[in-house]
């Protein structure tokens, strides 16, 4: 299994909607990124850091970060590693190089029984089945669904997991490369609305039906595809 990487450098703003306790940086030989925290009183903080898992590179490019995949790699995931509550909205700008990934959008993941997702004996290797059917409680929303060899996948769904479940789908608005999209990822308890530049996406409620709620847990950025395709993310805020 691959050791999870500490990202340098990438900022996201998060105000008063999160738990403000420090996080400390795991030991991996690397500097925690600095990412802004910004509390209802206005203080900022510098402490947290961005996770890595799975295949493939990640950078700080101008303001965003910059997923890329490996060849015939499996996948990666990148972690914000403070806990986000039951309710909040987590706006980011994407976009896409080429129609040769797709992107992934993980909310509310914990591990088995509240554990963390990123506790070491969780560790991953990044293939999208550890997320579907694995050991990973969390709702995911997809976007820009292609094939690796640019085959179009329709659709955007709104999944919980483990199991790969589908709650909600809608056609994909993010089909075009080269564009940048803002989402808006919104979840009040059971209730998830997904928003694409400022028109609705999903609007749904997890009636149980697959089991429990997922409440609190971590985000993530999931790219999977071909390794001529980067996904940047930037404008990231947390509320």
């Amino acid at each position: 299994m691959k050791r999870p990487k500490i990202l340098a450098a990438f900022k996201v703003n998060v105000v008063s909607a999160l738990l403000l306790g420090t996080v400390a940086s795991l030991a991996l030989g690397c500097r925690s990124s600095a990412y802004r925290l910004s509390t209802a009183e206005g203080s900022e903080e510098n402490h947290t850091a961005w996770i890595v898992e799975g295949t493939g590179t990640v950078e700080a490019d101008g303001g965003a970060l910059v997923l890329r995949e490996d060849a015939d790699g499996r996948g990666m995931v990148v972690w914000l590693k403070r806990p986000v509550s039951e309710t909040f909205d987590w706006v980011f700008d994407v976009s896409f190089s080429n129609n040769r990934c797709i992107g992934v959008f993980f909310f509310a993941a914990t591990g088995p029984d509240g554990m963390d997702v990123l506790h070491p004996s969780l560790s991953r290797t990044g293939d999208y089945e550890e997320y579907l059917r694995g050991h990973v409680n969390t709702y995911s929303v997809s976007l820009h669904r292609y094939w690796p060899d640019g085959r179009r996948n329709p659709g955007s769904n709104i999944r919980r997991n483990p199991g790969a479940h589908i709650i909600a789908s809608a056609p994909d608005p993010a089909i075009e490369a080269g564009v940048t999209y803002r989402v808006n990822v919104s979840k009040r308890g059971a209730h998830i609305r997904t928003e694409v530049d400022g028109v609705s996406l999903h609007d749904v409620t997890d009636d149980g039906s697959f089991g429990p709620i997922w409440q609190g847990g971590k985000v993530g950025f999931r790219l999977r595809g071909d390794a001529s395709c980067s996904m940047a993310v930037s404008n990231v805020t947390i509320r």
